[in-house]
């Protein structure tokens, strides 16, 4: 009876919810075509190890695996910061689930608008240890491209990680809806350009056409050290998102809730000691709050207004009747 109970205690330990046994592999690769049979074979509890060198991709490397909360796939650089991608793409995890990639250094030549990294269509993905230095044209027609993009994603986060320095135009985090619960934590944003031009912010969380959409991002435990790129450091153009811990530092430009509602911004430092042009808090929309914040050597702390002269859906009959009522607390 005890031995019984012993053999069905084992296979329930190496099943998955599915009832397919799990075979936790770890796969040492070196070139790029080891490490792309390697994805594509990935399973759940696979651990891809990417040797010290150079993977020079001209196209994205496509991540399409499904681990398990358990049993996640893991693709890392066997030692932190020297397996480095280069070339003109980088990676694309695409309808994939539990998949954590760490410690690689992301370092290609951006020549298309899509050539960072996209997590589209996905759930419990990982992005750690990363630093993302990509190499950019110039020039007016330099295509304005993202580092790292999120869309139709939901439960997945960026951590411990590092962007920067960065001279061309477009955005170092997108959040796109539908993607929901995306978390931005403990990374260091650092030495952005001014532009002085829409599209150059550091993140950006978007909620498409009329920003209707409850995105519940939560940025926390950053440093934004001389992000200058235009005058919205973080651009909120949905509901319910949370920027919390995070320090602004000698950062052209604001925190700014350009169109949303039932956001917080909450325990920030903004020090501003040399940068003339440094804002604190930018405030459109109704019934958000800027709660216990420490700003120190700012042009202006804390602007409200109603942004955007058209808020789709309120008309200007029942925005007049709002105003009145409208606050935001500090």
């Amino acid at each position: 009876m005890l031995k019984g109970c012993l053999v069905a205690c084992l296979l329930l330990a190496t099943t998955v919810p599915h009832g397919e046994a799990v075979q936790p592999r770890t796969v040492l690769v070196s070139t790029v075509a080891e490490l792309k049979t390697a994805v594509q074979q990935a399973r759940a509890g696979t651990i891809i190890d990417l040797a010290d060198g150079a993977y020079t991709l001209d196209r994205p490397l496509m991540i399409t695996g499904q681990g398990t909360q358990r049993h996640p796939i893991l693709i890392r650089a066997k030692n932190l910061g020297q397996a480095r991608i280069v070339g003109t793409a980088t990676l694309h995890i695409r309808d994939a689930a539990w998949v954590i990639v760490d410690g690689l250094t992301l370092a290609p030549v951006l020549k298309t608008r899509h050539a960072g990294v996209q997590v589209t269509h996905s759930a419990h993905v990982q992005l750690s240890r990363l630093s993302f230095h990509f190499q950019e044209p110039l020039g007016r027609r330099a295509p304005m491209a993202h580092w790292l993009s999120f869309h139709a994603t939901r439960h997945s986060r960026v951590h411990h990680s590092r962007f920067g320095p960065r001279v061309g135009i477009g955005l170092d985090i997108e959040v796109r809806k539908p993607s929901q619960h995306i978390r931005i934590d403990h990374n260091y944003f650092y030495d952005r350009e001014t532009h002085g031009r829409n599209g150059a912010e550091t993140i950006r969380i978007d909620g498409g056409r009329g920003h209707r959409w409850d995105a519940y991002t939560v940025i926390e435990h950053n440093l934004f050290d001389r992000c200058s790129g235009e005058g919205e450091i973080i651009s909120i153009k949905s509901h319910r998102n949370t920027v919390r811990a995070n320090t602004f530092r000698e950062s052209f430009g604001a925190v700014t809730i350009r169109s949303g509602d039932y956001n917080r911004i909450t325990g920030n430092f903004f020090l501003a000691f040399t940068e003339p042009m440094a804002f604190g808090v930018r405030i459109h929309g109704l019934h958000n709050r800027v709660i216990n914040n420490y700003m120190y050597g700012l042009e202006r702390c804390i602007i409200s207004s109603w942004g955007d002269t058209h808020i789709p859906y309120i008309d200007s009959t029942l925005r007049e009747a709002m105003t009145d009522g409208c606050r935001s607390h500090t």
